[in-house]
């Protein structure tokens, strides 16, 4: 994700890449979180009892004190769509590439269906395409041209 300021004003331009891709690490994340629910989407469709997990996981969310009004009002907008989808609704919603489900996926309450196994072979899948070391291109000002540097 680049990052541009003026010269003047004491901004950088930065362009960071992931190896071949020109996908941004938030991206990455994106997809990892995408494919895990689609994982889940699977096993609530096989198991619709699966999804008494999330409403369990929001009650204790909203049994907090200290959880904050913006996990609490994501919180609540989970708990009404569990209640008013089918499981098949909400099945094609967690498969979903939609803006909406991306945004939902933020605060997705469905920690605890996929298995320590299941879900650690996902992350690893994304966490191959992280390099061990980023390309970073800066540049200050005006100028297109820019310095090269490997963080390792």
């Amino acid at each position: 994700m680049p990052i541009a300021r003026r010269a003047a004003t004491g901004y950088v331009h930065a362009a960071v890449s992931f190896g071949s891709s020109n996908k941004t690490w938030h991206d990455i994340v994106d997809d990892r979180s995408l494919e895990m629910d689609r994982v889940i989407a699977e096993k609530i469709r096989a198991n619709p009892k699966l999804v008494q997990i999330a409403l369990i996981n929001i009650e204790r969310w909203l049994a907090n004190p200290d959880y904050s009004e913006s996990g609490r009002q994501s919180a609540l907008e989970w708990k009404g769509i569990i209640e008013r989808f089918s499981v098949g609704a909400l099945a094609t919603l967690l498969e979903s590439s939609s803006e909406e489900a991306r945004r939902l996926r933020q605060s997705s309450p469905f920690c605890g269906i996929l298995t320590p196994d299941e879900r650690q072979a996902i992350f690893r899948k994304y966490e191959a395409l992280r390099p061990g070391a980023l390309t970073v291109r800066l540049s200050c000002g005006h100028s297109e041209t820019g310095q090269t540097n490997r963080f390792q």
